[in-house]
């Protein structure tokens, strides 16, 4: 017989908030979830992720983001994997904008002991509306990775990305974001990385989030390795702004 217990973890944050004051720039969000399973196999698995961003609703944006995905089988760990990242963006005309950005990734499944890609460039807005808005970006930087197979590398990168943001309703949310990353010496060796999430507004600034990360590195280290890698998770989030 089989059992099946889900636990989600609510991290609680301060909050600076009058119904009454203007809109505040930072929005933080903090969650996590754990679900566990016994019977014939016995499964657990955790992710947690914090974000937040600044935008004075001027020409100044920063975002940042961290993913923390464990999983494991039986007691053998099946899952480990880090993801942050941090971005500033500065308009440079109403839809078109110029940013930094640097991502971090670690997954030893993969034999990746860390991969660290700063970039700069360019983007735009090609919809920006109060219920939607879907953006295209491009990049170029450097690329620091190290495995237990190659050692360690650096090489210049491309990066293009696209994101895009839909209220379904006041408490209801969709996010879809596509990146890829190549190196420029070699465009067959690309890291490509899909992210969808729908989140509802529970109650307050209680969020219910389901989210789906693919992960596709075209040359993995070892030619034993599955080139991609995916996961469905989902989370309470309380998020707050100030």
């Amino acid at each position: 017989m089989k059992r099946f217990a889900a636990i989600v973890l609510l991290l609680p944050s301060l909050v600076w908030a009058q119904d009454d004051e203007p809109p505040k720039p930072w929005t933080t969000s903090i969650g996590a979830g754990l679900a566990l399973t016994s019977g014939n196999r016995e499964t657990d698995s955790l992710n947690v992720s914090f974000s937040t961003e600044y935008d004075f609703k001027t020409v100044h944006v920063f975002k940042s983001e961290i993913l923390y995905l464990r999983g494991s089988v039986d007691g053998e760990r099946t899952v480990d994997r880090s993801a942050a990242s941090a971005r500033y963006e500065r308009t440079i005309r109403q839809r078109a904008f110029g940013f930094g950005e640097t991502t971090y990734l670690r997954d030893p499944f993969r034999n990746l002991t860390y991969s660290v890609s700063p970039v700069a460039g360019v983007g735009y807005h090609l919809v920006r509306t109060d219920s939607a808005q879907l953006t295209l970006d491009g990049a170029f930087g450097v690329t620091v990775e190290r495995d237990d197979v190659r050692g360690r590398r650096q090489y210049r990168t491309w990066k293009g990305g696209e994101m895009f943001e839909w209220s379904l309703s006041p408490a209801t949310k969709l996010t879809q974001k596509l990146t890829a990353l190549w190196n420029r010496q070699d465009f067959g060796d690309a890291l490509y990385q899909l992210e969808s999430a729908l989140a509802t507004t529970l109650a307050g600034s209680l969020e219910l989030k389901v989210s789906y990360r693919y992960d596709h590195k075209t040359r993995p280290p070892l030619a034993t390795l599955k080139k991609g890698d995916s996961a469905l998770f989902a989370a309470l989030v309380y998020k707050v702004s100030r």
